[in-house]
């Protein structure tokens, strides 16, 4: 493709990023950031810094870098790219509430626990808003605000909200399912942490 069409092609820039990911999943995450950012280069420079793919490219560099450990290049590209996320596709969009829960679990891996939970809190509002309390991308949110609130150690707003994803996931998933069963052994620590332990113990056992 680059021969053929050149380097600044769409589907030369498409086939990048395909690959990129394609890295990315076999583990070769060195490797998956030196395409993400030559794919990146080339969008910035074919379709303008705030083009909707552009800002997705970006999304995607950050993901690896944070697969690398570079947590504060991730925090800071997100920030860039969720600022001109929120302008061109608008507070709700989901792209722009899938870049906020990047942010949010990188600030999070910084130890910027309030300010990822202020950011989880956001997205979870907006995400029941639009696509309602028993969607699956709605239950992740809430999944990972309790597992923050968890660490900030608030554990028993953890506790009320893990309970509410795990009502749900028994209801969406079936009671079997790996997300289910991973809520419970969360609901489990929680309880554990609030000398809970029968309940706990019970839970586990199950």
């Amino acid at each position: 493709l680059r021969e053929v069409l050149g380097p600044r092609h769409s589907d030369t820039l498409a086939t990048m990023s395909n690959l990129a990911f394609t890295l990315r999943a076999l583990g070769k995450h060195a490797e998956a950031e030196t395409m993400f950012r030559e794919a990146l280069a080339a969008e910035r420079e074919v379709l303008g810094p705030c083009h909707p793919d552009t800002l997705t490219r970006m999304g995607d560099l950050a993901s690896t870098l944070r697969e690398l450990g570079k947590h504060a290049e991730a925090e800071a590209m997100l920030q860039e790219a969720l600022a001109a996320q929120r302008e061109v596709l608008g507070p709700r969009h989901p792209d722009t509430l899938t870049l906020m829960t990047y942010l949010a679990r990188t600030l999070g891996e910084l130890g910027k626990l309030a300010e990822a939970e202020a950011m989880f809190r956001e997205v979870l509002a907006a995400r029941r808003e639009v696509l309602g309390p028993r969607h699956l991308d709605t239950l992740r949110t809430m999944y990972n605000l309790a597992s923050t609130l968890w660490e900030l150690g608030k554990h028993a707003e953890a506790e009320a909200m893990q309970r509410e994803v795990l009502a749900a996931r028994r209801e969406v998933l079936g009671a079997r399912h790996p997300r289910t069963l991973t809520t419970m052994g969360n609901l489990a620590s929680t309880l554990h942490a609030q000398d809970k332990h029968a309940e706990a113990d019970a839970m586990e056992r199950e």
